[in-house]
Formats: structure tokens, sequence, C-alpha cells
């Protein structure tokens, strides 16, 4: 019987069921996260923790939550221990005595998640959709800066895990031929572009190594000016 945290084979697993459970309900998603980076082959430092889900939809996420909860008997609904917080934790439950997987369900907008088109959904492994590279890259940066930011330790601490999945999936992006033309940049909102932006000059003027890189998918930068291009 297993025991411990999920393997990356339950992770994967996790991310099939929930988005095969919410495509019933005409829900389109995606994964995100370092769960998506596995998924398209990024060699991490870990097994992800969790699976993140960007549901693209007007509804609300404890809507959506409550939704799956009702739909699986498998999943549960946790109340939050954060003080003065309302919002629910959705789990589930795993092979093996207590076990289970925490599944976020977000929607466009929360922490800068970009409405991703279906065309645009990448499927870079069985059942799994995910959010595209580009998007993927973007909210990794975004990740590391408010990591990095923080003031508590344990955030702080995972500014390093953040790093490591940059590269891992900058890798996997020159690996692949990935290129981010316009039809891979431009359907992304000004604002979130230009925020990415400016956190990949950052990333780059912190891990000059991977310059090269950010430019074999397309990106050009000065960094001795603080400029950047695409």
């Amino acid at each position: 019987m297993p025991t411990g945290k999920p393997t990356r084979e339950e992770i994967r697993q996790v991310a099939r069921t929930t988005a095969s459970l919410l495509e019933g309900h005409g829900m389109r998603c995606c994964v995100f996260g370092s769960a998506a980076c596995a998924a398209f082959g990024a060699k991490l430092n870990r097994v992800p923790r969790d699976v993140d889900m960007l549901v693209l939809t007007t509804r609300d996420a404890e809507y959506i939550k409550r939704l799956i909860a009702d739909s699986d008997n498998n999943y549960t609904l946790v109340r939050s221990r954060a003080p003065g917080q309302t919002y629910k934790i959705l789990w589930l439950s795993l092979r093996g005595n207590g076990r289970r997987c925490k599944v976020d369900i977000l929607t466009p907008g929360t922490l800068g998640l970009p409405r991703v088109p279906s065309r645009n959904i990448a499927y870079p492994t069985q059942g799994i959709p995910c959010m595209p590279l580009i998007a993927l890259l973007g909210m990794k940066l975004r990740g590391w800066k408010d990591h990095r930011n923080s003031h508590e330790v344990r955030y702080h601490r995972k500014q390093w895990d953040d790093v490591d999945d940059i590269k891992e999936l900058l890798q996997v992006c020159v690996d692949q031929g990935f290129v981010a033309d316009a039809n891979q940049w431009l359907w992304m909102d000004e604002q979130f572009r230009v925020d990415m932006g400016a956190r990949m000059l950052e990333f780059v003027q912190q891990e000059l190594q991977t310059k090269e890189l950010w430019e074999e998918i397309g990106f050009e930068f000065e960094v001795e000016e603080g400029s950047w291009d695409e």
C-alpha cells in the first residue's frame, strides 16, 4: 500500500482526473505550475506537491470546487486554517491510509493568470491539458519574483526551486524547437507581456548563464542597459 506524499505518476493522474471531470461539465481548463512543467518533460529537482488548475470560466473558484466535490466523492473540501479566510481547500484522496493530493483551482485574473484560448492549450502528456510554454514561463517568473521578495523564510526559500524550474523549462523549449513568435506571444494581454518582460530581464541579470537559452527561443537582451526585446 502506498505511503507518503504523492508520486510523480499520482500527480499526473490527479491532473488527468480533475481535467476530465471539469471538461465533463463543459469547462475548459489547463494545468500550470510545477505539475505542468513535469508534464512537458522538465527534469525537476522534486516531485510536484500539488496540482494547479486554471479553469477558463467566469464562475468563481469556490463554485468550481463545490462542483468537483459534488461530482466525485473522492474529492473533499476542507476549510482553510488561515485566520479570517473563508475559502476551502480541495483535496483528492489517494491510495493508502490518509493519503491525498491538493488541487488548487484558480480562474483567469487571479494572480495575473491569463485567459488561455482553446487553440493554445497544450497536451504534452496524454490527457493532461497544460498552459502553453510561453505563459507557463511567465507564471513561473512571477512566482520566482514573489518568492524572492517575500519576507517569510518559507516562501523566500522557494525562489531556488523556481530558478531550477525555469532553467529546466527553458531547456525543454530549446529541445522542442519552441520559438516565441507572434502566434505564441500576442494572445496574452499587454500587461502580462510587459510584466513578464520585466521579470525576464531581472531573472537574466541574476542567472546570466540562462541568457543564451532565452535568446534561442526568440528573446533578445541588452542586460547592461537594462532592456529587452522580443
